[in-house]
């Protein structure tokens, strides 16, 4: 299960098509709630994304 999770998660990071990208996310969130490995305590209201 893990695996499955990791791998949707590293693809959506290398997909530069925003499509494709949103599509991954969705999968990678489906899995993650279905087969929750971990009890999330904390989640930010605020993100940071910058490119390099």
């Amino acid at each position: 299960m893990g695996n499955r999770i990791d791998k949707l998660l590293e693809d959506g990071r290398k997909t530069l098509d925003e499509k494709e990208r949103k599509s991954i996310y969705a999968d990678f969130q489906k899995y993650l709630i279905a087969e929750s490995p971990a009890a999330f305590l904390y989640f930010p209201y605020e993100y940071t994304v910058e490119r390099k």
